[in-house]
């Protein structure tokens, strides 16, 4: 196998290992939604609507920093006027990384 083939085939190990990760990390989020979910009482919403809304603003808000901002920004000030408890680390907005 020349130097070549070796280096294909060790990069598709990679992506292979990076599409597991990716399929654990978004079953991990969805789990993470569904327990934020079952937090709210029933109401005028519904619960799959609420779903689709949380799912959209992840994938919005690792598009748009400036709208991430606006919405952590938000998130916070709800945080500090209800007393919520939360994990700094955990809510800073999402920011895509580079590879």
């Amino acid at each position: 196998m020349s130097k070549l083939d070796d280096k294909i085939l060790k990069l598709e190990q990679q992506r292979s290992d990076l599409d597991q990760q990716l399929k654990t990390l978004k079953h991990q989020r969805n789990e993470d939604i569904l327990k934020v979910l079952n937090a709210f009482p029933d109401g005028s919403v519904p619960s799959k609507t609420i779903i689709g809304l949380l799912l959209e603003g992840l994938e919005v808000a690792t598009k748009d920093s400036k709208k991430a901002e606006v919405w952590h920004q938000a998130g916070d000030n709800f945080c500090k006027r209800n007393g919520g408890k939360r994990n700094s680390k955990k809510t800073s907005p999402s920011t895509p990384k580079a590879a």
